[in-house]
């Protein structure tokens, strides 16, 4: 009986066309599975170079309390007095020292500078065709003046 259907044309048709159907839903689906594997890698990298950055200024930081404590704590009591630091409060400053810093860094990666206007000084173009220079005032000689 299948031999029977395949051997209608009508039939062989619906099947070629059934078959191609079934072929581009199924690539179909591959591209979609490929768009989101695409995009899962490109997460997963930027998670992962986020973290690296987070595990390199956390490191950093970590430095710079461990070396601003060392300092400090090579310090005498007396010249210790004289910035106005007692030894149980080395930790404390440091700290707030350290968080000043990361907050003016903020607070200077969330500044833009202005754009610059640079229009204003070139040459127009006239009517004509010539480039027409911006005039400016004449400079007085204020020697001359007084």
């Amino acid at each position: 009986m299948y031999l029977w259907l395949l051997s209608n044309p009508d039939i062989t048709h619906e099947v070629v066309v059934g078959r191609g159907l079934r072929a581009e839903a199924m690539s179909r689906a591959s591209y979609a599975a490929m768009t989101r594997l695409e995009d899962l890698v490109r997460h997963v990298a930027r998670v992962a170079v986020g973290s690296a950055g987070a595990a390199w200024r956390a490191l950093a930081r970590w430095h710079r309390r461990r070396r601003a404590m060392a300092e400090l704590g090579a310090l005498n009591d007396r010249a210790l007095k004289d910035i106005g630091v007692s030894r149980g409060e080395i930790y404390a400053r440091v700290e707030e020292v350290l968080e000043a810093e990361a907050r003016r860094r903020e607070i200077a990666a969330d500044v833009r500078p202005l754009p610059i206007d640079r229009g204003r000084d070139r040459p127009r173009r006239t009517a004509e065709g010539r480039h027409d220079r911006p005039r400016r005032a004449p400079q007085t000689d204020r020697r001359r003046a007084a």
